[in-house]
C-alpha cells in the first residue's frame, strides 16, 4: 500500500513537470524561427544589391571643374562719348580661365572661378590735355589693358536627384581692371568692382555625345573703387573715386562634346557688359595749388564679346 502511494504521487510530480518542459520548448522554437526570418530578410536585403552589382546609396561629395582660354573683342566707353580703348577685331584680348566645384549633394553645389584677360593691341581713342593752357587735343595712342577677377558661386540644383535640369546660383565676385594708354599726359588707371552674381546654368541633350549648354547671369555692384595716378602727370596726389550702383549682363551660350564618362570638350560664344555710374569727385592740385573743378570717374559701359574653348572634368 505504502509502495503504490509513493507511485502515485511520483506520477503526479512528473505531470506536473511536463508542461513547463513543454512550454521552454515552444518558446526555444518560436524565438529560433523569428532569428532564422531575420537572417533571411537580410540575405534576402542584401543579395538584391549584390545582384544589381552596386552598394546601398549613400551621399558622396562630387568634384568637378573646368579650364578655358579664347579670344574676345573689348570696347570700353566713358558717356557721353569722352573716350574709348578698345581691341581691333584683327588683334583681340586673350582670356584665360578656370573653375573648380564641389557637388555636396543631388541638390546643392559650389564652386569659385577664376579669370583673366589681356590686351595684344587696344587702343584709346580720346583727348591729351596741356597742363599749362587746358587745351584738349584729340589723340590715338596704343593702351594696354589687362584685368582679373573672381567669383564663388552657391548653386540650387533643379532636377529629379539624379539628372541635373538647370541650376541658379547667386555669390560673391570681383573684377579687378589695370589701364595705361601709352603717350605724353597719360596716367594709370585701376579699378575694382565688388558684386554679387545671380544667374543660372543648364544643358540639353542632342545626342549622347553631343550637349548644348548655356547660361546667363546678372550682377548687382554694390561697391567700386577707381584710383587715377596723377602723380605721374605732374600733380600732388593720386585721385581716389568711389563708385556704387552698377549693373553687368553676361550671357553663354556653346557645345559640349563627351569624350569619356565626365570628361567633355566645348567651345561657346559670350557676351560681357558693364555700366557704371558717375563716382565721386576729388579736387586735385598741382605745387599746392587746388585746380578750380574737381575731378571724377565718368559714368562708363564696357562690351566684351567673343569665344572660348575649355576642357571639362
Amino acid at each position: 500500500m505504502r509502495d503504490g502511494m509513493k507511485i502515485f504521487l511520483a506520477g503526479l510530480l512528473v505531470m506536473s513537470f511536463l508542461p513547463s518542459v513543454s512550454d521552454a520548448q515552444t518558446n526555444a522554437k518560436k524565438r529560433a524561427s523569428k532569428t532564422s526570418q531575420a537572417r533571411s530578410h537580410q540575405a534576402r536585403h542584401s543579395s538584391r544589391y549584390q545582384k544589381n552589382n552596386r552598394r546601398a546609396p549613400t551621399p558622396q561629395i562630387k568634384f568637378y571643374g573646368e579650364i578655358k582660354a579664347g579670344v574676345q573683342h573689348y570696347v570700353y566707353e566713358e558717356l557721353p562719348h569722352i573716350i574709348s580703348i578698345s581691341s581691333p577685331y584683327a588683334n583681340p584680348m586673350f582670356t584665360l580661365g578656370g573653375l573648380i566645384g564641389m557637388k555636396l549633394n543631388p541638390y546643392l553645389k559650389m564652386d569659385l572661378e577664376l579669370y583673366f584677360a589681356k590686351d595684344t593691341n587696344n587702343t584709346y581713342v580720346g583727348s591729351s590735355r596741356d597742363l599749362t593752357t587746358d587745351v584738349l587735343t584729340p589723340v590715338t595712342l596704343p593702351s594696354k589693358d589687362l584685368y582679373v577677377g573672381g567669383v564663388y558661386r552657391v548653386g540650387f540644383i533643379l532636377g529629379n536627384g539624379i539628372d541635373e535640369w538647370a541650376t541658379l546660383y547667386t555669390g560673391l565676385g570681383y573684377r579687378f581692371l589695370h589701364n595705361k594708354v601709352q603717350g605724353n599726359g597719360a596716367y594709370t588707371r585701376i579699378q575694382g568692382y565688388l558684386y554679387a552674381p545671380l544667374g543660372f546654368r543648364s544643358g540639353y541633350e542632342l545626342s549622347s555625345k553631343v550637349k548644348l549648354r548655356y547660361g546667363g547671369e546678372a550682377r548687382l555692384m554694390f561697391f567700386g573703387h577707381n584710383t587715377s595716378s596723377f602723380t605721374e602727370i605732374g600733380f600732388d596726389e593720386d585721385l581716389h573715386f568711389r563708385q556704387k550702383g552698377g549693373i553687368g549682363l553676361r550671357g553663354e551660350l556653346g557645345v559640349e562634346f563627351v569624350l569619356k564618362d565626365d570628361y567633355s570638350l566645348f567651345v561657346q560664344t559670350f557676351y560681357d557688359y558693364w555700366y557704371i555710374p558717375n563716382s565721386t569727385t576729388q579736387t586735385a592740385s598741382r605745387a599746392g595749388v587746388a585746380e578750380r573743378l574737381p575731378h571724377h570717374e565718368p559714368k562708363n559701359r564696357t562690351n566684351a564679346f567673343g569665344v572660348e574653348v575649355g576642357f571639362m572634368f
